[in-house]
């Protein structure tokens, strides 16, 4: 009971408890005696605040920050700094949105080039499958491919074959050049179905 009524002592002091809690701690109070001690020290607190809030004239700041809270300022810098750095960024924002336009339409312009495999009919030319000497050398390779009017199309594979496309009319000469070469170990017309 002891502990029930001196936790309720705040509130009875302010007169904020309902009727049953206000009689139970009225008959508390009329047998101990430190509660009635506490009872005393609260509202000798209660008195001293209040002469304090009067003397500090807190009502008026409230009204003041009450009126400030109604009325809020729009908040935003005004000066001349602020100023040129918003022209400076509505500057770049407008830059950034020219790039990012002119490149989307760069990109939408460009023609699309299409994946097209070895034997895709838009290529002319017979393709040769192509094995180098493991001696030699790269400089040596790119002369003989050059030298026989071909191009690179594809490879190295794991087992280190070439695939080179040689036009039609040269086809036969060339061939014969990469077959007659030391750097050559294998030469094969991929066109014909593998036929040397």
């Amino acid at each position: 009971m002891h502990a029930e009524a001196d936790r309720l002592l705040p509130w009875y002091v302010n007169d904020t408890l309902d009727e049953d809690e206000r009689q139970q701690v009225d008959q508390h109070l009329v047998e101990c005696l430190h509660c009635q001690q506490e009872v005393a020290w609260l509202r000798n607190v209660r008195e001293e605040f209040a002469t304090q809030a009067e003397q500090d004239d807190v009502s008026p700041k409230m009204q003041h920050l009450h009126r400030r809270m109604r009325n809020p300022r729009r908040a935003s810098p005004t000066s001349p700094v602020w100023q040129r750095r918003e022209r400076r960024l509505a500057w770049l924002v407008a830059l950034q949105a020219a790039v990012i336009l002119g490149l989307g339409i760069g990109l939408l312009s460009q023609q699309h080039v299409p994946y097209r495999t070895l034997s895709a009919p838009g290529d002319k030319g017979a393709l040769l499958i192509v094995v180098f000497n493991a001696q030699a050398r790269e400089a040596q390779m790119r002369e003989l491919v050059r030298a026989s009017g071909a191009r690179i199309v594809g490879g190295p594979t794991a087992q280190g074959a070439y695939v080179l496309r040689v036009p039609d009319a040269r086809e036969a000469s060339a061939r014969k050049l990469l077959a007659a070469s030391p750097q050559v170990a294998l030469v094969e017309d991929l066109s014909a179905g593998g036929n040397p």
